[in-house]
């Protein structure tokens, strides 16, 4: 049973959802795919057939671009400036500021931002650890410490910790000891502390599963960790000590139990656990029978991701957008955003190096949207349609894929067969169709490009 939940953390072995067909109402809920075609404007097929942009036919736009192609390599102010000076204050002059690609979705407004705040942004989001050989051999002193302090009952934390280093001083426990079942006893008894600790030992009782004791004492263990973050809606352990909760509720037959973690969880908004989150939920209400509850799961569901591996499971493979998929709809592409700032220069350098047949900057000018995609969620679907085309032509599939996967997530009207063939494996569909008798081809399309 345990393995049947998806204990690997992909679910790839999912049970039944339960002999309560509900097909039909999942199938009324099935976006209207044909708006998408509608209205003024191109299509994405010429989109993806060629340039749209302005004809290139202004010499001394030609030689503003080259002079950025030639300098992004630099990213240094004086660069900048030399473009201000030679180009008369040409906006575009703008990316070549250290840091000013990467930030100017957020910081529009601050096109003046010193060099020395735009470093220590940079250090900042670049504050990794550097892995050296004499920080692993000093880094194994600390995790020794800290396993010997776990198996003495100690949680405080040594000096020099870092993140994660609970996970590998546990690595070295390889039996589940009366003292580290007392010392996870008294955790769950004291005063809250920080929830990593409680889920990579909730993780570590878990190996020695099956046993119904050490089930009680990992529950016991993420309850904790759910009780003491109650208001916290961003802590990935709390996020995994739920899903786990959830999970256990389930193995121990208390789908309402279950269902009020997972509710917990998706309040936290997406996260990592989001969809297997819904889709559990979805399994508890179908396997008891209750039709609102299950098609209210199957709806948030859809919402977070529609073309997921949960939300065609969910239906035994069959999706509620098959219908949209099998006719051919051509959507309409928006090449400007009504949004005020910097979008539509970046779109019409974007236009420019792509008739410049130069892939190299319209692959370093999307690599906002590759590091964060959610600054693509300010821009209208049309436009990051639009966008996908760049991507596409310049064979950088990480940004398409996180182009469409941000249309798909949020208007999933757009899950058109012209979109998914950009999307999905779909050039090998006959030969997926002719191997899987038994299984829906569009599941293991999608499994291909998970």
């Amino acid at each position: 049973m345990v393995a049947s939940l998806g204990f690997s953390g992909c679910g790839t072995h999912l049970p039944s959802l339960g002999h309560e067909d509900y097909s039909e109402d999942m199938r009324l809920r099935r976006p209207d795919a044909s708006k998408v075609a509608k209205g003024e404007g191109v299509h994405l097929s010429e989109a993806l057939n060629k340039n749209l942009g302005e004809d290139l036919n202004d010499p001394l736009r030609k030689s503003l671009l080259q002079f950025i192609e030639n300098s992004k390599r630099v990213k240094s102010a004086s660069k900048a400036s030399e473009c201000d000076r030679k180009f008369k204050g040409a906006p575009e002059c703008a990316f070549l500021k250290p840091g000013k690609l990467d930030s100017f979705f957020e910081n529009e407004e601050d096109v003046d931002e010193s060099e020395a705040e735009i470093a220590l942004k940079a250090s900042q989001r670049n504050s990794k650890v550097k892995i050296t050989k004499s920080f692993k051999k000093r880094h194994s002193k600390v995790i020794t410490e800290i396993y010997l302090n776990l198996l003495k009952g100690e949680s405080a934390k040594v000096k020099d910790q870092v993140e994660g280093d609970y996970y590998r001083a546990l690595k070295r426990v390889d039996s589940w000891t009366p003292e580290l079942d007392r010392f996870a006893e008294n955790l769950v008894a004291n005063a809250c502390i920080d929830p990593e600790l409680y889920v990579y030992l909730g993780l570590k009782a878990e190996e020695f599963f099956p046993d119904e004791q050490k089930l009680a004492r990992v529950l016991s263990l993420y309850r904790k960790a759910d009780e003491c973050n109650l208001e916290n809606s961003t802590n990935k352990y709390v996020q995994l000590a739920r899903f786990r909760m959830g999970l256990l509720s389930i193995v121990k037959n208390d789908c309402e139990g279950a269902q009020k973690v997972f509710n917990r969880l998706s309040k936290m908004g997406v996260n990592d656990y989001s969809t297997r989150a819904h889709y559990w939920s979805a399994f508890c209400a179908r396997s008891e029978s209750k039709k609102v509850e299950f098609l209210a799961s199957f709806d948030e569901l859809f919402k977070t991701n529609p073309l997921g591996f949960h939300t065609l499971s969910i239906n035994n493979g069959d999706s509620v957008l098959a219908e949209n998929i099998a006719t051919p709809i051509d959507p309409v592409v928006k090449q400007r955003t009504s949004l005020e700032g910097q979008y539509n220069l970046w779109i019409r350098m974007l236009e420019d190096y792509d008739q410049m047949k130069s892939s190299g900057m319209v692959t370093w000018l999307l690599s906002p949207v590759r590091k964060n995609p959610e600054y693509l969620l300010r821009l209208e679907p049309g436009v990051r349609l639009y966008l996908s085309t760049f991507a596409f032509r310049a064979k950088d599939m990480f940004s398409l894929f996180r182009m469409l996967d941000s249309v798909f997530r949020t208007q999933s009207e757009y899950v058109v067969d012209s979109t998914l063939k950009l999307f999905y494996p779909l050039k090998y569909l006959d030969r997926i169709s002719e191997e899987a008798k038994k299984v829906n081809p569009l599941l293991i399309a999608a499994l291909i490009r998970q």
